[in-house]
């Protein structure tokens, strides 16, 4: 943070003149920079954003805020989130447009004008006044200029002059050409070419002694200047000054470049005058004449001929032009500096050196000269400055610079290397171990300056630490928290002699963060602070472990999500989240927020990797963008800021069948909706031209509930039930101001079938039914002894029915009992079976054992004649034959089912069937078919395939369940 040392101590000690001057240009400082109002932001919309032409001839403000603008193709509106056109009768063209109250909007074209109207219910109609006309009147005419004067509106063409009182229209007839209709102070002026200047008096033409000396000029422009003084525009000879008896050539420096530019039209503010030309754009000069500014074709504007001018409630401007509209916000919060004909680059620091404005950027480091009228101007590069200059410090009145090569001390005009090391991020004064130096984050490093008489000076850098620290705060006890570039977070301790580190730790998830990556640092109200982008984190010395910041977290709201912290000064604190920027007065505990700004609403953003505000002055900030900077001046009050008011533009009701209804947009009462009415659509606005508005609503009697903020302008709510509704908007400016809700009532009405007629109907219906029902019951008794009997033969049927249930149900528990114990006959039998082959398995591999062990002598004969006789044993048919009759008792049909189902299947595949269902493993499974376990799962496998089964379906309990 910078110290700027009092420059009184010195003055005290120079002589009385010397003294004076100084005070002088001190106080004339004061001054100039409280007079200067800061630069305009300009916002260009092309035809590509209100869909028509993009030559526009006339622009009108209504005091709600609506523009109109005369278009190429018909009347364009904008209402600060719609744009609408209004085509004209034949596609004419309007060359003129002038507004009266809210809802009447008169225009001119060729042969023809009158007023647009808007109804109760918002829309838009047509009503001509010059068809009253004679066609002599009215021949060849075009209408340029329409102004409203003394409860009148004139009409003026380049012949004639119409008057509409509000019933009839009266017409002036001058004797020669005139130019365009002008007001100035009440007063109405028009040219008369080959005379000069008249004033319009009770529709009479009075001619301006002394305007004759632009007789053959074109007067365009006629503002009032100074106190009683007006400034004439002249197309070809430029402006004059009028001071009541003689017209005076301006003598400013920049008539010349007016006099070549053509004058057009003008305008005047509270505070400025502002001059559009034909050929050179826009001229933006102060109460007395001072050139502010001038927009052309080469910075700000789509080109440089300017149609139309008008001012807005809030004294910005629109602009129409030969190609596009733009508006210019002369009373922005924030002083904006990127001017896309001269980008200096990503800005990353700055600081204010005997009123230079000195700024960091990645392409070098820039001077700003500065103009009380224009602000900092004629920016130029550093010598041998190109690169990425990372840090701007000001040590004991010498300007240090942090850049990519290395650092550099400032002396005049060039830069001077002090240190070779890369990258120097960060420079602050630490007073560690009774020592006071200059510590400095750098790529790889941190390094150690110290001051001398000669200046700042490198003397070491730390050993112990080769990473890349771009942010980095000292606590009480001395530790040093740095903030890696990536990851983590260090806790650093040096040694006595401040040239190595005696203690280094880590902290990251395990020791509390909830992630390691891209924390930054800070220290806030004396307290070390990390930021995370999630929440706010700080540090337990009493458990040495990070732990949210719980009382911050709550009372900074959406900004306890910052990634990045900045100190502004005494208490006050940047946060940057995303690319949305507040100021926060903290103190004891209190959070009071003292500035909000929403950048990414005018297509502004803050660089990237390293966003960066850096306070100039108590009240001066500047805020470092990716394609320029802006400048917040704390102590610039705007007059009127960004509305936050909501104008209801549409309400419609529509049908199932598409059809639609327009509602009352104001109305004491709810408004009443026929049911069949009950898709709501709302279309609302908020004039805040040079950003999106964001909107929020709720609809009381569904959803109680605010909806979340969004852009869109428009809301449709489809098939409410019948009830009663209150609609309720709200929309935020770009300072994050909420405001008052705009409210909608409106009912619903039942369907017909619950409306008051269809009620009496039922009361009517409802006594028939009562007269024909005692009918009913009469014959009801008639037949309730019929019913009776009827019962009891069902009651008998009923029981006889419950009797033969209940033989069925024995008889069927018999069958049960029967096949468990066929069951049980199989299993025994099967594992007789299982034994008896076991047993054969063994005798087998005995005689196979005795065999190979006697060898010949044991006969060849014999050895084969038995194990003929076990094998015949093993897989005997016959037992098969016994096995597949139990089988069948107990399972009925399964082979037969099995069969139709799988034809494909072999007798050995029913087999292996028949053992799995039964359950059996793969070891008892073995010596029933006489073959190894292997052999057993090499048969389940092919019986799978042959079954077609999926591999995740289970072999056994697909046969169980078969």
């Amino acid at each position: 943070m910078q110290t700027t040392r009092s420059p009184f101590p010195y003055i005290m000690k120079l002589p009385g003149l010397l003294l004076f001057i100084i005070f002088y240009l001190f106080v004339a400082n004061a001054l100039f920079g409280q007079q200067y109002k800061g630069k305009p932001f300009v916002l260009n919309f092309d035809d590509t954003e209100y869909r028509t032409d993009d030559q526009n001839w006339s622009i009108d403000i209504t005091k709600q805020g609506i523009v109109y603008i005369g278009n190429n193709n018909g009347l364009l509106e904008f209402d600060g989130s719609n744009w609408n056109l209004y085509p004209m009768p034949e596609g004419m063209v309007i060359r003129s447009v002038c507004t009266e109250g809210d809802s009447i909007v008169y225009v001119g074209a060729y042969e023809e004008f009158g007023y647009w109207k808007r109804n109760d219910k918002g829309n838009m109609s047509y009503h001509s006044l010059s068809d009253t006309l004679k066609q002599k009147y009215f021949h060849n005419d075009e209408i340029w200029r329409i102004i409203r004067h003394n409860q009148k509106v004139y009409f003026q063409s380049f012949s004639t002059i119409y008057v509409y009182n509000g019933k009839n229209i009266n017409v002036i007839h001058p004797s020669k050409t005139i130019v365009l209709l002008m007001k100035a102070r009440d007063r109405l002026f028009i040219h008369m070419v080959g005379e000069g200047l008249y004033e319009v008096k009770n529709d009479s033409l009075n001619f301006v002694e002394g305007s004759g000396i632009l007789a053959d000029d074109e007067i365009k422009v006629v503002l009032p200047y100074r106190e009683d003084d007006f400034l004439v525009g002249a197309a070809q000879n430029g402006m004059y000054v009028y001071n009541g008896n003689e017209f005076i050539p301006w003598e400013k420096p920049v008539n010349k470049t007016i006099r070549n530019s053509e004058v057009n039209v003008g305008v005047a503010t509270d505070d400025l005058l502002i001059i559009g030309t034909v050929v050179n754009g826009i001229f933006i000069f102060d109460q007395h004449g001072n050139l502010k500014d001038h927009l052309h074709a080469g910075n700000y504007l789509q080109n440089s001929t300017v149609l139309a001018l008008s001012k807005d409630k809030r004294n910005n401007l629109w602009v129409g032009l030969d190609k596009g509209l733009h508006y210019v916000n002369l009373n922005s919060v924030l002083e904006f500096y990127v001017n896309p004909a001269k980008n200096t680059g990503s800005v990353y620091t700055a600081e204010i050196i005997d009123d230079k404005l000195l700024v960091g950027t990645n392409q070098g480091l820039f001077r700003y000269n500065f103009d009380s009228l224009k602000g900092y101007t004629n920016p130029t590069m550093i010598r041998g400055s190109q690169g990425q200059v990372w840090d701007i410090q000001k040590v004991n009145g010498e300007v240090v610079c942090g850049h990519n090569n290395g650092t550099y001390m400032l002396e005049g005009n060039r830069l001077v290397k002090i240190s070779e090391i890369n990258g120097g991020f960060e420079m602050k004064e630490i007073n560690i171990n009774n020592q006071q130096k200059f510590l400095q984050s750098t790529y790889s490093v941190l390094a150690i300056y110290d001051k001398t008489t000669e200046g700042l000076q490198f003397s070491h850098t730390i050993e112990g630490v080769l990473e890349p620290m771009p942010d980095f705060e000292t606590d009480h006890r001395e530790y040093i928290w740095a903030a890696h570039t990536h990851k983590r977070i260090y806790r650093i301790a040096l040694n006595q002699g401040l040239d190595s580190v005696a203690n280094i730790k880590q902290y990251g998830k395990d020791e509390g963060f909830h992630n390691e990556r891209k924390i930054r640092v800070a220290k806030i109200d004396n307290r070390i602070v990390f930021s995370t982008g999630k929440l706010l984190y700080t540090y337990d010395d009493l458990n040495d472990t990070i732990i949210p910041y719980e009382s911050l977290n709550r009372k900074l709201g959406r900004f306890k999500e910052a990634r990045n912290m900045i100190e502004a000064k005494e208490n006050h604190y940047w946060f940057i989240k995303g690319h949305e920027i507040a100021l926060f007065e903290i103190r004891n505990s209190q959070v009071i927020r003292k500035f909000y700004y929403d950048l990414p609403k005018l297509d502004m953003y803050l660089t990237s990797n390293f966003p960066n505000i850096v306070t100039l002055s108590d009240s001066l900030h500047l805020i470092c963008l990716d394609k320029g900077f802006a400048i917040f001046n704390e102590n610039r009050v705007i007059q009127d800021p960004d509305s936050t008011e909501i104008l209801m533009r549409k309400v419609t009701a529509g049908s199932q069948k598409d059809q639609i209804r327009y509602l009352p947009l104001e109305s004491k009462q709810p408004v009443e909706v026929d049911f069949p009415y009950r898709n709501l659509g709302f279309t609302f606005s908020n004039p805040q031209y040079f950003h999106q508005s964001e909107f929020r609503y709720k609809l009381n009697g569904m959803n109680n509930q605010w909806s979340e903020w969004q852009n869109d302008s428009k809301i449709d709510f489809i098939r409410l039930p019948a009830g009663k509704y209150e609609f309720l908007v709200q929309s935020k400016n770009i300072g994050g101001e909420v405001s008052k809700p705009l409210s909608y009532q409106f009912t619903i009405q039942p369907p017909w079938y619950a409306s008051r007629t269809a009620w009496f109907i039922y009361t009517g219906l409802f006594i028939g039914a009562l007269i024909i029902l005692r009918k009913i019951f009469r014959k009801r008794i008639e037949l309730h002894k019929k019913k009776v009997e009827e019962e009891e033969k069902q009651k008998r049927e009923q029981e006889k029915l419950r009797e033969e249930q209940k033989y069925i149900r024995l008889r069927n528990e018999k069958l049960q009992n029967d096949i468990s114990h066929k069951s049980s006959q199989l299993a025994n039998y099967t594992m007789t079976i299982i034994r008896k082959n076991e047993l054969l398995v063994n005798i087998r591999n005995e005689l196979e054992h005795q065999k190979k062990e006697l060898g010949s002598r044991f006969p060849d004969y014999y050895y084969r004649r038995l194990l003929k006789m076990i094998d015949r044993g093993i897989s005997s048919e016959e037992e098969w034959e016994k096995f597949e009759y139990h089988f069948d008792q107990a399972h009925s049909s399964f082979f037969k089912r099995l069969k139709q189902q799988y034809p494909e299947l072999t007798q050995a595949d029913l087999k292996l069937c028949a053992y799995l269902r039964l359950n059996l493993t793969s070891k008892e499974i073995a010596p029933l078919l006489n073959i190894t376990i292997r052999g057993v799962e090499v048969r389940r496998y092919r019986l799978r395939k042959r079954l077609s089964l999926d591999t995740d379906e289970n072999l056994v309990e697909f046969l169980l369940n078969f």
